[in-house]
């Protein structure tokens, strides 16, 4: 036979062919993409999870439901770090029942028993329920590992009533395709994910901590509140917990502990400057820098090929990296 069979062929250390090193570095630099378009800052995102018997198949070790459990253990504390004036909500669905909490704690919410079909018409319905009061961006995130579906109706009226509130939804399917899947998140702009293992999944909620583009060309104006410190002992109307320090809301003088949050007495949406700083990191990204001859990069003094068109500071890979993923800023500019 030409050729011979795969496993009579040398073994070869492919990893380290210098004609593929190229490639690598080229997909390294394209991590971050530009994009200055306008994006929602203020968001509210829905989490909507399959709790049907599905959740309990083993098609990630050690099932379904633990590695659920794990990543979005790590997604929450990522999300608000990223977007520390939205909102997130969760619930959990069956064909039987739904589940709605503002709870950030998983491990409680998804310790119930899996069973009967996944239906995701109730669940929506259920998600446009809890979100369509709000102002901002509102979106649902729809994680489902089963490919069976138990609904009472057609789709129609709920992707109308999805486009008519503006509520985008994304759905990360971990077991496979449904054309069903497709139509919605397409009628609703969002987006569609099939995971190919548990760090790919990882690695989609990580994608969604980034606030997405704005289709809607209108601008709505949101008020904020900033309370002042209170040095006093209360309880506060959040969590009804004694606290020796706290917050004061400006509009109705509620004792609250943390930010931000909404006030549990007037909803309005207490935050503090530092929240507004970081929230607006996504409206105003950092541009690529420009591909320039050999110099030395003025962080590490490493050989360095990028530069900044404003200063002129040379970056080498690594750095050039680092300020676009986390600081994005040019620490030339800042200086």
């Amino acid at each position: 036979m030409v050729g011979g069979f795969a496993w009579e062929k040398e073994y070869k250390r492919t990893w380290l062919d210098d004609e593929r090193s190229d490639t690598i570095k080229e997909f390294k630099l394209n991590k971050f993409v530009y994009n200055d378009r306008k994006k929602g800052v203020l968001r509210h995102l829905h989490i909507l999870i399959d709790i049907s018997s599905s959740i309990d198949k083993n098609d990630y070790l050690p099932s379904i439901r633990k590695n659920v459990i794990r990543s979005l253990e790590k997604f929450i504390p990522t999300f608000f770090l990223e977007n520390p004036i939205s909102g997130l909500s969760f619930s959990t669905v069956n064909e039987k029942t739904v589940k709605s909490t503002n709870s950030v704690e998983i491990a409680d919410l998804l310790n119930q028993k899996g069973e009967g079909n996944f239906s995701l018409l109730n669940g929506l319905y259920d998600a446009i329920d809890q979100i369509k009061s709000y102002t901002f961006c509102r979106e649902i995130l729809v994680i489902v590992s089963s490919l069976v579906l138990k609904d009472p109706d057609s789709y129609t009226d709920v992707i109308d009533l999805l486009r008519k509130h503006n509520i985008k939804v994304n759905i990360i399917s971990l077991c496979g395709e449904l054309m069903i899947y497709k139509n919605i998140v397409e009628s609703t702009g969002g987006k569609f994910f099939v995971p190919l293992n548990i760090d790919h999944f990882n690695y989609i909620l990580r994608c969604m901590t980034v606030p997405g583009e704005l289709n809607s060309s209108t601008i709505n104006l949101i008020k904020l509140g900033f309370p002042k410190v209170i040095y006093e002992e209360g309880v506060c109307a959040c969590h009804l917990q004694l606290q020796s320090v706290g917050y004061e809301c400006p509009l109705c003088k509620t004792f609250i502990c943390s930010l931000p949050m909404g006030c549990p007495i007037c909803e309005l949406q207490l935050v503090s400057s530092l929240n507004i700083a970081k929230a607006f990191q996504h409206m105003y990204p950092l541009a690529p820098f420009t591909k320039c001859c050999n110099g030395v990069c003025f962080v590490c003094n490493s050989p360095g090929n990028f530069s900044c068109e404003k200063c002129n500071s040379v970056y080498c890979d690594s750095c050039d990296l680092f300020v676009h993923n986390n600081l994005n800023f040019c620490l030339g500019c800042k200086n």
